[in-house]
């Protein structure tokens, strides 16, 4: 496929938005668990366990990390990779079913976009989900337009990686496969069941390889060690996180792209603005209903194999402009409208990698105080950067009680403190955060200015039996 000149300057634009933080930003801590699942695989003696059901991308990653295992920049090359071209599969998924100038407003959006920026610096699985999304998107149209056993084949192999890459891949997948099937062959909405060719040769196959895989993992493994802990994030913070990382701009566009993709009058296009939305939707009523059961994890993070389908949304409400005389302009226009939209929150995402910092706050507790106690939460972080400090996970059940029995037991104890915008992480009601503030010394903040409504802060305090109230 050869590129326009446009993609390749974008590409280009992406490449010195991700490279420095790639090279530079502190690890996350299930960065941190990623390296150890990649190198030890099932053996992993850290970590949250269960890659068996999410094999995919630490298969892949498994000889870097093996070789090479504090080579951070390295082990996120190829979550660059994946991303740069998730960036062209974006442009070319919506140049097919919306057009060049809607192609363009797609490109310079996913390009800026930071939630995308961050997912190819990530050492993580996301940006090759992104991009699995993008082409099962245009997989499950062509094979149902075409019923054509080469393109039924395609998408059982594409379903299939996107399922071994993370099993909540599923939720997205059932969107967008749902949306798809919503609307019939006349372009009428209605349910199209897959033809006989498409269950043999697809869905059936699918969810036979799939759940022999699963049930014979679950008959050989704990289920705690494969499940692990489905509450990693808060139901009630599902829907502010998606409007924070897509933002209103583009969630108002993609809502009048998606209008225009109905009303256009095409199959295929019919098709595209039902997987935009059901991709999304589907998976958020899942995720906000059983989230609170802890039945299913919560994170934004999962939406990920249906942002294509949204971006192509986004890009495609250029079409409801006059096109016909200022194609290229309008489009451009456009772009840089949504692209100033997304600035403050691709400059603070520069700044400090939208991560907290602990590298620093843990080399600093090791040059003062070499043979310390510190706490800090999540603890991998010490445990990967100061191995040698006495370091303790300062979990959310740990309250104020405990830091009371340390003040007295313990001449002197450190504590890393991250905060976001709703106060200290593991801190609910804040009452840790105030018996820091009150009883200890804040040593050093390392902070980083931010445009948006996000907080990446952390501070290191100081406590002991001699700090005065």
């Amino acid at each position: 496929m050869e590129l326009p000149p446009e993609v390749w300057g974008m590409l280009a634009v992406a490449l010195l938005l991700r490279l420095p933080g790639l090279l530079s930003f502190d690890l996350w801590q299930d960065e941190i668990y990623s390296i150890y699942e990649a190198r030890y695989l099932h053996r992993s003696p850290i970590g949250p366990g269960g890659m068996e059901l999410r094999p995919l991308y630490f298969l892949l990653l498994h000889p870097l990390a093996d070789a090479w295992p504090r080579a951070t920049a390295l082990l996120r090359l190829p979550s660059l990779l994946f991303g740069l071209a998730g960036i062209v599969a974006t442009w070319w998924l919506t140049r097919r079913y919306a057009g060049r100038p809607a192609a363009f407003v797609a490109l310079v959006v996913v390009t800026l976009l930071p939630f995308h920026i961050n997912a190819s610096q990530m050492l993580r699985w996301i940006s090759l989900v992104f991009l699995l999304g993008a082409m099962i998107t245009h997989a499950v149209i062509r094979a149902m337009e075409s019923d054509a056993r080469r393109h039924h084949l395609a998408t059982l192999g594409l379903v299939l990686a996107g399922s071994l890459t993370h099993i909540t891949f599923l939720m997205p997948q059932t969107g967008l496969v749902l949306g798809a099937h919503l609307i019939r062959d006349d372009g009428r909405p209605g349910l199209r069941w897959p033809t006989r060719r498409a269950l043999l040769l697809c869905w059936l196959p699918y969810v036979a390889v799939l759940g022999a895989y699963y049930a014979v993992l679950f008959a050989v493994l704990p289920t705690e060690r494969l499940l692990g802990d489905a509450t990693g994030g808060a139901p009630g913070r599902l829907l502010p996180a998606v409007f924070y990382h897509l933002t209103p701009a583009l969630i108002a566009t993609a809502a009048v792209g998606g209008w225009w993709l109905y009303m256009a009058g095409s199959t295929p296009q019919r098709r595209m603005a039902a997987m935009a939305a059901f991709g999304l939707v589907l998976p958020l009523l899942l995720m906000q209903v059983a989230g609170t059961r802890a039945l299913v994890p919560v994170s934004v993070l999962y939406l990920s194999a249906a942002l294509p389908a949204f971006l192509v949304a986004c890009g495609a409400a250029i079409n409801l402009l006059d096109m016909t005389r200022h194609a290229a302009r309008s489009a451009l226009v456009m772009a840089l409208i949504l692209g100033a939209s997304l600035m403050p929150g691709t400059v603070s995402h520069l700044l400090d990698g939208s991560r907290f910092e602990f590298r620093r706050p843990l080399q600093e507790v090791r040059r003062q105080d070499p043979q310390g106690t510190v706490l800090v939460y999540p603890v991998i972080h010490a445990r990967w950067e100061t191995p040698e400090l006495d370091a303790v996970e300062f979990r959310p059940a740990l309250g104020v009680p405990f830091l009371d029995s340390l003040r007295v037991a313990r001449h002197d104890f450190w504590v890393v403190a991250p905060l976001r915008r709703m106060g200290m992480a593991g801190d609910g009601g804040g009452d840790k955060l105030r018996w820091l503030q009150r009883l200890c010394t804040l040593e050093r903040a390392y902070r980083h200015p931010r445009f948006d409504f996000e907080r990446y802060d952390t501070e290191l305090y100081r406590c002991g039996a001699s700090a005065a109230p």
